[in-house]
């Protein structure tokens, strides 16, 4: 049936005369139009399939490469069933162990139907489609195809192309309307993708179309179809942007702009996949949310797989990446929007981080994980559709926005309470901006760091404002004193407030949500920890109160509701100089009670 295509390995050869399907001749005339099936749900069927291939790997293979993100249905049996076919290959031809994985196998293929074998050809109406006509915004209809569009690396999807003299629409197997439809203007750049080794859907010529927001891909039934479409299409984007330019008026370029920048905003929000891509949907309090993958401008067989020789390279790579991430603010992105489309590219190669090389216990690991959460939650902060976070929003924010990193997915509460926090203490009744990970994402403390020192939380900034604006980048030769600068940074962030007269220490709510992490967790533990991170005037001042505890007074601070539009790139000696001078003038605060 013609529709939605897997691709998990390439196979050239037939594991065995079962999985051969009758040979039959195709017809002259396409089929007229997609065959009737009976409705069913496709996430059930997929599941029965999965649990049959699991039964037979757990059996005759190793278990397959851990993963934390649950992976949608779909994808699973996609996966089984490659990693079956691919232990099939090295078992003995006609063996029991290669009977039964043929069996599953050959009960779970179809046989050939006339639709498929129509693959990419005919037009419309032999894939139900009924395109919208008379719409004076899109123009007269100018070339039709059939192509196969990516919804991710894995999977595409038999559509309708339809190129018109504004836009370029796809419609999926009878659907009545556009699953995705792309401006002419919002267009950067056509261009073919060539087959290579890593490329999926091997013979089938393919096509980019590139938005500074994402990447499209095409699939065409034979290079002349390609050539032919990518030509007029070119010939239409061009004339449409010269006429639009001709007639554009101040007004409309401000529209223009704005418009570039939601569609930026757009690639938090969406996917190809129209609200089904390869991850499942991740469950908190009963409500299903869809994973926002900041990362995924380009597909993994579009980037370049051999970036990462080795951890090193990719210590510096990650280093480099936060650096350039906090470089941008949203003036400096309307000036010079190229440049994030340049650091969405280079976001994508974290996908190939070797993560299985990684020493969790190492502080190499802490200062990677440490920066790409920093990295994540700028570009978040940034893509922001919603405007300035606030309490109500904010737990969406951090439980969807993700990054794929070494083939896996971690959102920001997953870096944060799963993988830098793993092995610490848990928090004690957090409110926002403390969010914690689903129940469902526990599997992600697999990577969970060994790095438990308390000074961890001043360093992790959870946006709101009672966190510095700025930000480290931590390298594991400096960390230590990044760390103790972080402290500073941080109290002097308004955080810590001393009044002598009332014998009254005000610490942050950060110290008291995570209050286990610092000694024995009570008040006065946690204001000796703090005072490492004061400066010597403070710290003999609260020395002084300390000498009489029992009337000495410790709060904490409330919650904050205010949030940072952007972070900034902290300095080195900046963190120094700010954590001297600042925690000093907070003594000052006590005169003005």
């Amino acid at each position: 049936m013609k529709g939605t295509v897997k691709t998990g390995v390439s196979i050239t050869k037939t594991t065995g005369k079962a999985l051969i399907a009758p040979v039959t001749r195709k017809s002259n005339k396409p089929p007229k139009a997609e065959p009737k099936k009976k409705k069913e749900d496709s996430s059930i069927e997929v599941s029965k399939k999965l649990r049959k291939l699991e039964k037979i790997e757990a059996k005759t293979m190793r278990p397959p490469t851990f993963i934390a993100g649950e992976l949608c249905a779909p994808e699973q049996s996609c996966r089984a069933a490659s990693r079956v076919l691919s232990r099939m290959s090295n078992l003995q031809f006609m063996s029991p162990a290669w009977q039964k994985c043929n069996d599953v196998l050959s009960a779970e293929v179809e046989y050939t139907a006339e639709q498929d074998r129509w693959f990419l050809e005919g037009s419309a109406v032999h894939l139900g489609v009924t395109p919208i006509k008379g719409d004076i915004a899109r123009g007269e209809l100018q070339e039709e195809s059939l192509v196969a569009r990516c919804l991710w690396e894995s999977h595409w999807r038999e559509e309708w192309c339809g190129m018109y003299e504004s836009c370029v629409s796809f419609y999926a197997p009878m659907a009545s309307s556009p699953c995705l439809e792309i401006a002419y203007i919002d267009i950067t750049n056509v261009r073919p993708l060539e087959n290579d080794d890593e490329s999926p859907l091997p013979g089938l010529p393919k096509m980019v179309l590139e938005t500074a927001w994402l990447c499209h891909y095409i699939a065409f039934r034979d290079d002349e179809a390609r050539d032919t479409f990518g030509e007029k299409l070119e010939f239409a984007i061009e004339n449409h942007v010269k006429l639009v330019e001709e007639t554009a008026s101040l007004e409309q370029s401000e529209l223009r702009k704005a418009r570039f920048w939601q569609g930026f905003q757009t690639l938090s929000e969406s996917s190809l996949s129209s609200g089904t891509g390869k991850w499942a949907k991740i469950s908190s309090k009963d409500k299903s949310m869809e994973r926002a993958v900041l990362n995924g401008r380009r597909m993994a067989f579009d980037c370049d797989t051999t970036l990462f020789d080795n951890l090193s390279t990719a210590y510096k790579f990650v280093e480099n990446l936060l650096t350039r991430a906090l470089s941008f603010s949203l003036e400096h992105l309307e000036q010079e929007p190229e440049s994030f489309v340049e650091f969405l590219d280079l976001t994508s190669q974290l996908r190939f981080l070797p993560l299985d090389e990684v020493d969790f216990s190492s502080r190499h690991a802490f200062c990677l994980f440490v920066n790409i959460y920093h990295c994540l939650l700028q570009q978040a902060l940034l893509l922001s559709v919603n405007g300035p976070l606030h309490k109500k929003s904010v737990g969406h924010f951090m439980k969807t926005s993700c990054y794929e990193i070494g083939g896996d997915v971690f959102s920001l509460a997953e870096l944060q309470c799963c993988v830098i926090r793993g092995k610490m203490s848990k928090p004690t009744a957090p409110k926002p901006p403390y969010i914690e990970a689903p129940k469902k994402s526990n599997a992600h403390r697999y990577y969970a760091l060994d790095y438990t020192d308390a000074r961890v939380h001043f360093v992790l900034n959870t946006g709101d404002i009672a966190c510095p604006v700025s930000v480290p980048v931590l390298t594991p030769r400096l960390v230590e004193q990044q760390l103790n600068n972080a402290c500073a940074v941080f109290l002097a962030n308004k955080q810590l407030v001393i009044d002598t007269r009332r014998r009254t220490v005000t610490l942050p709510k950060v110290c008291e949500v995570f209050k286990h992490d610092f000694g024995a967790g009570d008040s006065l533990s946690i204001l000796k920890f703090c005072i490492g991170g004061m400066d010597e005037e403070t710290a003999n001042t609260v020395r002084m109160l300390l000498m009489d505890e029992s009337t000495l007074i410790i709060k904490f601070h409330h919650t904050q509701d205010q949030y940072h539009a952007s972070l900034k790139f902290r300095l080195p000696n900046e963190s120094i100089d700010m954590g001297r001078t600042s925690l000093r003038d907070m003594l000052i605060q006590e005169r003005l009670l």
